[in-house]
């Protein structure tokens, strides 16, 4: 298992590549059948839990009750694709995927986006996404039908060129944003209810945005106790859980560092991002 997903106090799941379901705060689990396809993304809410899974190049959605395992194939949530983002936001559900030709000659690579109900009541379609032919596609949902994508070119010497999105009516329609600063990579990007943009990342900053991405704010410039783990190069994973609360995560570091750094550490926001509180796991 490589993440960890609670829709409540009860309702859990941990995941990739194989699917395994609690209901009872964590104190069993029990492994869920995948068919052998992997499990990539999954997201809760609402009394929803949907998954991406993924086999070479295809890829499907399910879903169930997030308080039973009851998991059934979304109608048309389904095709061929690489590098899927899930997110789930008021019932409705989002799947960003990536195309890529198969032969020379073809299209460049593209982005589209799928949506729909999250209990698969109907068929989800497929929208255009506005990312260019990239590499990477990472997508946040909130309340109320607001969407943030972000985008990212091929990675070198530290950098990546990113830019970023934001729909207000489901996929429908995008505004593009003030491209993010290209230090580092882009792995993340998350939303509040109340508007603010989280992007994050390996050896990256977390940048925030308050104005719908007119302009971007690096944590670390005003956090000291992240500036080491910023520094270091680890791979920061930034998500706001409600519209004031948010979390920035470090994990142990696989290689040999300073011993203050070598263990995992989250950042704790209560202030919509604006100072953070670090708690050391050990």
């Amino acid at each position: 298992m490589s993440s960890i997903r609670f829709a409540d106090r009860r309702n859990g799941w941990a995941f990739g590549p194989g699917l395994w379901a609690t209901h009872d705060g964590g104190r069993t689990w029990h492994q869920v059948t995948t068919h052998g396809w992997p499990v990539e993304g999954l997201a809760a809410a609402d009394g929803r839990v949907v998954a991406v899974f993924t086999r070479g190049r295809r890829f499907r959605v399910w879903s169930s009750p997030e308080s039973a395992d009851r998991w059934r194939p979304v109608p048309s949530a389904s095709g061929a694709g690489f590098q899927p983002s899930l997110a789930l936001a008021a019932g409705t559900g989002y799947l960003a995927v990536s195309h890529q030709p198969n032969r020379a000659g073809q299209p460049a690579p593209t982005s589209v986006l799928l949506t729909g109900p999250a209990n698969g009541s109907a068929s989800w379609r497929q929208l255009v996404l506005p990312c260019p032919a990239w590499t990477l596609t990472s997508l946040a949902a909130a309340a109320a039908g607001s969407l943030a994508v972000a985008c990212a070119g091929q990675p070198g010497a530290g950098s990546q060129r990113k830019q970023a999105y934001l729909s207000p009516d489901h996929g429908r329609t995008w505004h593009r944003l003030t491209s993010p600063p290209g230090s580092g990579y882009l792995e993340q990007i998350s939303i509040s209810r109340a508007g603010t943009i989280v992007l994050s990342g390996s050896r990256s900053d977390v940048y925030i945005s308050w104005d719908h991405g007119r302009t971007w704010h690096g944590a670390a410039s005003t956090t000291p106790s992240l500036n080491p783990a910023y520094q270091a190069g680890e791979a920061l994973t930034a998500t706001m859980t409600t519209s004031s609360q948010g979390l920035i995560v470090a994990p142990d570091t696989p290689y040999p560092t300073p011993p203050q750094l070598n263990v995992g550490k989250i950042w704790l926001t209560h202030d919509d991002g604006h100072a953070w509180q670090l708690i050391t796991i050990r």
